[in-house]
């Protein structure tokens, strides 16, 4: 039944990532018919009013929405990769009087530049006003009144989530890093998408680690991937009387490896714990004889890796009381620091 279920999920996977280039081709398709390009691979949407061509700037690879309002007198800069949603003003010209009897010349047009960096998404329905410059990678959401600069890289108003999405990934991108999904760009996540994520996840890994969950866990889909991958299964057993405990005793009594301790799972894989702390300070050093015995003992487990208190003091037997004010006394004769409050590591 199990594989039947799995098999119908796959199914519909497939079916929904057909149907979702499909959209994306047509729409494609729909935009190069109502689009004029002007530039390298900039493009303006019909039902756009650009007041004042002469003075607008637009980088390569950008693009402006239907419906969107560029003008007045002042200046506008677009950097490269720009996105500007459909119903939005940027305004670079503001008159200073309400009388509009007036002729132009006396009602003290208010000209000045807006300025738009690079990688910036511009949300539906919003307004820019002049005498605005919106750093790099900046996000400015949907309704948004934009009266001040805005700092790169920030997010201004509600903005969906699949923009901030495509800034992450292609920060990634961008710094030697890769991307791998099995969907679309834009494909929103929901509970369905899980299985196909964990299921590169698992490939990727030389093994999966369950520590807990439910009967019916996500978990077990991700663990059963790794088996067929080929990658080696862990699972730490847990109460039997905990809920939470059923997915890894499972996984258990199907013949996955218990763990109880990271060792368990390097020794497995044949991975050599190095140590991350090292004295290399000479004088240290030769002061290391001058410790007493509860003091070696800590500085070992610290060579091996950062502590917690309660940590240092289940590995060594010393008692709380004790262990404080050895831990602080290690600490002025400059052997160890506290990392952060509660954490402690070689100095």
């Amino acid at each position: 039944m199990s594989k039947i279920y799995s098999f119908l999920i796959a199914a519909m996977q497939n079916v929904y990532n057909l149907v979702a280039f499909k959209i994306a081709r047509i729409r494609a398709l729909f935009w190069g018919i109502f689009m004029k390009q002007v530039g390298r691979g900039v493009y303006i949407m019909e039902g756009c009013k650009i007041l004042n061509p002469t003075g607008i700037e637009i980088g390569d690879y950008s693009g402006i929405n239907h419906h969107t309002d560029i003008g007045g007198r002042g200046g506008l800069k677009i950097g490269r990769y720009v996105m500007i949603g459909p119903y939005c003003q940027i305004i670079t010209a503001l008159h200073q009087t309400n009388d509009w009897k007036k002729p132009v010349s006396e009602q003290g047009i208010y000209c000045k530049e807006v300025i738009v960096e690079d990688d910036v998404w511009i949300g539906t329905h919003v307004v820019i006003l002049p005498d605005v410059k919106i750093g790099r990678g900046a996000i400015i959401g949907a309704g948004a009144v934009v009266t001040s600069n805005v700092e790169p890289y920030s997010i201004v108003g509600g903005v969906p989530a699949k923009f901030i999405k495509y800034r992450f990934s292609k920060e990634i991108v961008q710094k030697a890093g890769v991307v791998i999904s099995e969907y679309p760009v834009g494909l929103m996540a929901d509970k369905g998408t899980f299985p196909a994520r964990n299921r590169i996840i698992s490939g990727l890994s030389l093994g999966v680690v369950v520590t807990e969950g439910a009967e019916y866990s996500g978990a077990l889909i991700t663990a059963r991937y790794a088996a067929e991958q080929g990658r080696e299964v862990f699972a730490v057993p847990g109460p039997i009387t905990s809920s939470m405990s059923q997915a890894p005793i499972k996984l258990l009594k199907q013949g996955a490896k218990l763990v109880t301790e990271a060792s368990d799972i390097l020794e497995d894989l044949d991975i050599r714990n190095k140590p991350i702390n090292q004295l290399s300070n000479k004088p240290i050093n030769d002061k290391i004889s001058q410790l007493s015995n509860e003091e070696m003992k800590i500085l070992e487990l610290l060579e091996r890796e950062n502590l917690q208190f309660d940590e240092i003091v289940r590995k060594t037997g010393i008692s709380v009381e004790k262990l404080g004010s050895i831990l602080t006394v290690m600490e002025m004769k400059g052997f160890i620091r506290n990392i952060v409050t509660g954490v402690y590591g070689i100095k």
